[in-house]
């Protein structure tokens, strides 16, 4: 008898198709809103060097400049990064893994700044003895500053959340991420909406109440315009849990 070759029942290994990116919203009003947010913010970061630099410059005056570089600036920029609705993402063409490259690097940057500019506060307190975080401006500094750290503790653990899916979800840290990253934004921007109400600021600008409008009008709309994808995001994750 003619031997009969058999072969062997092996799985099929075809890839599986990739699934078809979603393409970005066309342009429209929140992209508008957007480049609002933009101007804002360079407005404010100006606004602040103006003030810093139109007296004297002190030990202090660092404070208010690194912390309009760091958080107002920076900060907020690195969060718009993401967005769908940003107009400069778009023209530039940046892909998903670009633009959590460039967020992470901004961040980074943002935040030694912020670090800097909150130890900048506190040495000078204790020069002139006086007591710490007092005000709500201060209060609510310090919260963001703490709120920082477990952002960047489960920002880290996303960037390699193929490594550690095997023990969280990475659904679960990326919710963590951006649920602590916002509230610590929230309470920044509440400190940053407080500034135009600080002794140095009525200083700086001899009680102008025109710079004052423009400085809450542009830290208000900024800070409200930053927060309002990343609260979304973070409530439709939740509700998905």
């Amino acid at each position: 008898m003619e031997k009969v070759d058999v072969e062997p029942n092996i799985p099929s290994l075809e890839l599986k198709p990739e699934k078809p990116r979603r393409k970005p919203p066309p342009p429209g009003l929140k992209d508008d809103l957007t480049v609002i947010a933009h101007i804002c913010v360079v407005f404010y970061f100006i606004l602040i060097c103006y003030l810093c630099f139109v007296r004297p410059f002190e030990f202090f005056t660092w404070h208010p400049l690194l912390l309009s570089l760091g958080w107002m600036l920076l900060m907020t920029e690195g969060i718009l990064i993401i967005s769908k609705e940003n107009p400069v993402v778009r023209k530039l063409r940046l892909n998903h893994t670009w633009k959590l490259r460039y967020h992470w690097i901004i961040l980074s940057i943002a935040l030694l700044l912020v670090f800097i500019g909150f130890l900048i506060a506190v040495v000078n307190k204790n020069r002139l003895n006086k007591k710490h975080f007092k005000s709500w401006h201060a209060l609510f500094g310090l919260i963001s500053l703490v709120a920082c750290i477990p952002a960047v503790i489960n920002g880290t653990a996303a960037l390699f959340d193929v490594e550690l899916k095997k023990y969280i979800k990475p659904s679960i840290i990326k919710l963590i991420h951006q649920a602590s990253g916002t509230i610590a934004f929230l309470f920044g921007g509440l400190a940053v909406v407080l500034s135009v109400y600080t002794k140095w600021f009525a200083k700086s600008s001899n009680n102008n109440k025109y710079l004052f409008l423009l400085g809450l009008a542009t830290t208000l709309y900024s800070v409200i315009w930053t927060l309002q994808r990343p609260l979304l995001k973070c409530f439709r994750k939740l509700f998905k849990l």
